[in-house]
């Protein structure tokens, strides 16, 4: 009998390959395409909720991934970070359902860099708002306190990493992506819901506590339908007008190739860079 690992390999290799039959159902998804384009600062709350009930009779929803990224960077303690809560396959179709956290911090100059930590989650400790961002993954959370008000907790296993912030929305939400259909059955949304955002709260690093004020944030939300091994990508936020800190990932932290971490089959290196450069052109995402 195969062991558990090469089972859970052939059933992603099974999916990878799989088609419906129907052809219009491979070459598609039924997510409807936008008949016009919509205004990019059109978004509400519910906007930044948990789609996958949108998704869930789509033939391909095994793909279905979902994310709510974080990041923030204080310039007076000179100390940055991310977070991100995602879900993979969240219909748990042959079990291979995954919610994962993803955090990293870094304090520079200190040589207390802290590792990209990932921690996967069974599905029964995921839950989510249909209505707003709210959502609970392990203890860990993520609540809407009003439109422009998040607030972020969180904390890793090993307990070398713990966040407690507040992200006050700064620029108008941004939908960059909506409902965009690619070459096959994929279609993906990008929300960036907090372009900008001041962040107040706390944040420990290997036991040492730092109170964050007035520091530069950022929040995007991605969700659809994608071969998660075959859409990589590198990725960079820059914060503005004068400083900026970029985060850049050989593969991003919520993709599902990391459900390989699972298996004892393959490793990936991620890459978390953070550096404070002079900046003189306004870009997002």
């Amino acid at each position: 009998m195969m062991s558990d690992h090469l089972l859970m390999n052939y059933l992603l290799n099974v999916h990878a390959k799989a088609f419906t039959g129907n052809e219009q159902d491979d070459k598609a998804s039924l997510i409807p395409r936008l008949e016009k384009e919509i205004p990019p600062s059109i978004a509400t709350l519910k906007d930044d909720a948990y789609h996958f009930p949108e998704y869930a009779g789509e033939p391909h929803s095994f793909w279905y991934t979902e994310w709510w990224y974080f990041n923030f960077f204080d310039e007076r303690n000179n100390i940055a970070g991310m977070l991100t809560f995602a879900v993979f396959n969240p219909g748990n179709i042959d079990g291979l359902g995954v919610a994962s956290l993803t955090a990293a911090v870094i304090k520079s100059g200190s040589g207390a860099t802290s590792s990209p930590i990932i921690e996967y989650i069974n599905l029964d400790k995921f839950s989510a708002s249909t209505e707003n961002a709210s959502l609970e993954l392990a203890g860990n959370t993520l609540t809407v306190i009003d439109k422009n008000t998040y607030h972020v907790v969180a904390k890793s296993n090993d307990g070398s990493v713990t966040l407690d912030l507040v992200y006050r929305q700064a620029d108008e939400p941004q939908y960059f992506i909506r409902n965009q259909h690619g070459d096959y059955w994929n279609v993906s949304s990008w929300l960036n819901y907090m372009p900008s955002a001041f962040v107040d709260g706390r944040v420990s690093l290997n036991g040492e506590e730092f109170r964050i004020e007035q520091a530069s944030g950022y929040h995007d939300h991605d969700w659809g339908m994608w071969k998660v091994y075959k859409e990589t990508w590198n990725w960079a936020a820059v914060s503005m007008p004068h400083e900026a800190i970029t985060f850049d990932v050989v593969f991003h932290p919520c993709c599902l190739p990391k459900i390989l971490f699972l298996l004892p089959l393959w490793r990936f290196t991620l890459v978390f860079a953070a550096r404070k450069f002079p900046s003189h052109s306004r870009c997002l995402g």
